[in-house]
């Protein structure tokens, strides 16, 4: 942090986090310092509380009362047993054997009532040092509102939108890798038009399988759920997770009673289900991902941009493991060749591909 103004760190890498030491990462710690200090005084004060009750082990204070009622009620129950026999002795004195045997069991029960004071004082005891540590903790850990952590921060700026903003690779990338699932589609909720900077200046493609590789299969799940119209886009990623995550996104704008069959994207749409051969296909709940990769030969959404001007889409023919032998062959849409038109030449173009590599025609 020291040496943030001093011009000592430069470079492109350092260049490309700049903004973000500046505006996220330097207040997010000083915040958290502060935060941290204020824990270890909690702390501080905790561990002397608890010094002091340790030496009973674990207390429960309902357990501690019931036992306590009950050794009270021994107690009482013993000295009137002590008292009655007492009584009796002075009463038969004149039966020297019958007095004698009461009062020695009386010096036993006298034992019993020493024990039971003993263990009275010691409930007591207990149920004193569970009050004070309880009174002395009381409060502790209440930090009021959370310090601003690079995370929250980093969210809080993605989601206010700004025209004169412009979000650069790397900056995309750290909102990946710093941010929840969750946390990025409440940002697109608030700020759809993030989506065009990923589409625009997409992070490093090395850098996102680096970042997918440490996702689990329910995390990446919850982003293709999440932010669909991010994910099926990445560069780095492979094939069957982009065609999974833009057919969800699909699925959700086929259904999207808001977009107008003969508007641009509701023409895309049309055209998408042409190209994936699942046009005669309808009802709400069919998995159009499985459907189309059932098609001879299997089909997906390789990418998908529907909200763009005009809408953008590229479907992918073929086994989607070509991918890894590098073969792939290209169809652009241009004059006399298109999807969804009356002659449709270029979804006859890609069904003659058989055996061949992946062939992905572009809206």
């Amino acid at each position: 942090m020291a040496a943030l103004g001093t011009g000592e760190l430069s470079g492109h890498g350092y260049s490309a986090v700049d903004a973000l030491f500046a505006q996220v990462i330097t207040p997010a710690l000083s915040d958290t310092r502060t935060e941290v200090e204020s824990i270890q005084r909690d702390l501080d004060t905790y561990t002397r509380a608890d010094a002091k009750v340790s030496q009973f082990g674990v207390l429960k204070e309902d357990e501690l009362n019931t036992q306590l009622a009950a050794t009270r009620s021994q107690r009482d129950a013993t000295e009137r047993i002590i008292d009655l026999n007492t009584a009796v002795a002075s009463a038969v004195s004149t039966v020297p054997m019958f007095g004698e045997a009461l009062r020695a069991l009386n010096f036993q029960l006298e034992l019993v009532l020493a024990h039971l004071e003993k263990q009275l004082r010691e409930l007591e005891d207990m149920l004193r040092a569970l009050k004070e540590f309880d009174a002395a903790t009381r409060g502790l850990f209440r930090t009021g509102a959370p310090a601003r952590t690079v995370a929250s921060t980093v969210t809080a700026s993605a989601a206010k939108p700004d025209p004169r903003r412009t979000w650069t690779a790397s900056e995309l990338m750290n909102l990946l890798a710093l941010l929840s699932p969750a946390e990025v589609e409440r940002i697109l909720n608030s700020n759809p038009d993030l989506i065009q900077a990923f589409w625009d200046t997409p992070p490093p493609a090395e850098a996102v399988a680096s970042w997918w590789k440490t996702l689990s299969p329910e995390q990446r799940e919850k982003w293709c759920q999440a932010a669909p119209s991010i994910v099926g886009n990445l560069p780095g990623l492979d094939a069957d997770t982009r065609i999974h995550a833009n057919m969800i996104q699909f699925q959700r704008d086929l259904y999207d009673p808001s977009i107008d069959p003969n508007s641009p994207r509701g023409i895309v749409i049309q055209d998408i289900l042409a190209a994936l051969k699942v046009g005669g296909i309808s009802g709400p709940g069919l998995d159009y991902e499985r459907l189309a990769k059932e098609q001879l030969p299997p089909r997906g959404l390789l990418a998908y941009y529907s909200t763009h001007v005009p809408p953008l889409a590229a479907v992918a023919i073929g086994d989607t493991s070509a991918e890894k032998s590098g073969k792939v062959t290209w169809m652009v849409p241009g004059m006399n060749s298109g999807l969804g038109n009356e002659r449709d030449t270029l979804s006859g173009w890609t069904n003659v591909i058989r055996m061949g590599p992946l062939s992905s025609p572009r809206r």
